[in-house]
């Protein structure tokens, strides 16, 4: 008899994507376990009680699970997404854990994240992924005065095409979003001479254009993290030092600091 393992759909995609791979991780190392897509609730599994995976039954993951994994570990992990094409995942919706933030629950295949379209030509030398949104609501998005310490970095150190660059966020809405972006793209033109491109699709899409760049400044989304994770066109990754000034992240289920060996961390306080 084989076990089940299943996970929660809490989070928007960067955070349900991080507890696929975990679950897929412990069926691959354990051929007891068979990944259950479904929305069943079964036994609670957090990094606290993991050890309960060595009991018979079938188990929820519920916690973040948010951490680096190896060359190794990739290549068997793109391997079973390839093999199970019907595997996705559900985000919640939400649930007015935001106030005054709302977003749809929606259905993601995992295999439409990791394999390019046949059609996809959005490719970068240069990507900026910014999350405001629910972070503002929150207070904790990046002072875009960081972004511009970054910018500074990459004209000093990183010889790169400025004519193909782009910002990568979704539909700015209120005020404070349009001039945050626009500060960005402002300082940019002035130190490059360059316009900076604007990319706001589908998520999945947002995806493929973060997995494919050169080079990416990741946000504090999850999403940016997991897509330079599974790249292999990334060349380097600027990612924000959380564990400086963000204690929404300072917990035992999040210790993700490096997507490639590449990275160069940015402060954001």
């Amino acid at each position: 008899m084989r076990n089940n393992i299943n996970i929660n759909s809490v989070g928007r995609l960067g955070n349900c994507l991080f507890r696929y791979i975990k679950a897929v991780k412990i069926c691959l190392e354990n051929s007891s376990f068979n990944f259950d897509n479904t929305q069943n609730k079964y036994r609670s599994i957090n990094e606290r009680n993991l050890h309960f995976l060595k009991r018979k039954g079938n188990f929820t993951l519920n916690d973040y699970f948010q951490h680096e994994i190896s060359n190794e570990e990739k290549i068997k992990i793109i391997e079973y997404i390839k093999n199970h094409p019907e595997h996705y995942v559900i985000t919640d919706g939400n649930n007015n854990s935001v106030k005054g933030y709302h977003y749809q629950e929606q259905k993601y295949y995992i295999k439409d994240l990791i394999f390019e379209p046949d059609d996809f030509k959005n490719y970068y030398d240069l990507v900026f992924h910014v999350r405001l949104e629910d972070k503002v609501k929150l207070g904790i998005h990046i002072d875009y005065k960081f972004i511009f310490k970054v910018i500074d970095k990459i004209i000093e150190e990183d010889n790169i095409n400025y004519d193909n660059a782009a910002i990568v966020c979704l539909e700015p809405k209120t005020d404070f979003e349009k001039d945050y972006i626009n500060n960005i793209k402002d300082y940019f033109k002035e130190k490059t001479n360059k316009e900076l491109k604007f990319e706001k699709n589908s998520l999945i899409k947002d995806f493929h254009i973060i997995k494919n760049s050169k080079i990416v400044v990741c946000s504090l989304s999850t999403i940016s993290w997991a897509a330079c994770m599974f790249s292999n066109k990334l060349e380097k990754c600027y990612f924000p030092n959380w564990e400086l000034g963000m204690p929404c992240f300072d917990h035992g289920s999040v210790s993700f600091r490096k997507p490639i060996q590449n990275t160069v961390k940015y402060n954001i306080k």
